[in-house]
């Protein structure tokens, strides 16, 4: 690789690493968003699970961690972060399996709620085609896609 060449690409490089140093915003920004949907509106389900971990996530980090020793803060808000990072995840998920069940004129029941995973059934029409089907299976994982792109355009932003 040639000098001129090496030199070319560092002066590219100038632009964007000044606009990265003079436009770093360090302020606490936090976006609440909580929506009122049709029944089977699995987007609106994502928004609001999502909404309701910020701001459970921001009672903790914002009003009950500050007044604990150090160390009993970083412990407890590790905890606190997984266990309810698990809780927002799994349930919406259910919650999309139980929204397209009742769509397709199926019904899903939740017989408990123990950890590490809810124990669920779900009991569709005999007459369910196919589609019924697997419509009623995916309504799980279109809430975790929701909310994975939810989250990363909130880190986006």
């Amino acid at each position: 690789m040639n000098n001129s060449f090496k030199i070319f690409c560092l002066l590219l490089l100038i632009p964007f690493s000044s606009f990265a140093q003079n436009h770093t915003d360090s302020t606490f920004h936090r976006h609440y968003e909580i929506g009122i949907a049709p029944s089977c509106d699995l987007d609106n389900v994502s928004r609001n699970s999502l909404t309701t971990f910020k701001v459970v996530q921001d009672i903790f980090s914002r009003g009950i961690q500050p007044k604990l020793p150090e160390k009993v803060g970083n412990i407890l808000g590790g905890v606190w972060s997984f266990s309810f990072t698990y809780l927002f995840m799994i349930w919406p998920h259910e919650f999309g399996h139980s929204m397209r069940a009742n769509q397709v004129g199926g019904q899903f029941k939740i017989h408990n709620v123990a950890l590490p995973f809810p124990y669920t059934t779900m009991h569709l029409p005999d007459e369910a085609s196919f589609q019924d089907r697997a419509l009623s299976v995916i309504g799980g994982f279109e809430i975790n896609y929701l909310t994975s792109r939810r989250i990363q355009d909130d880190f986006y932003e």
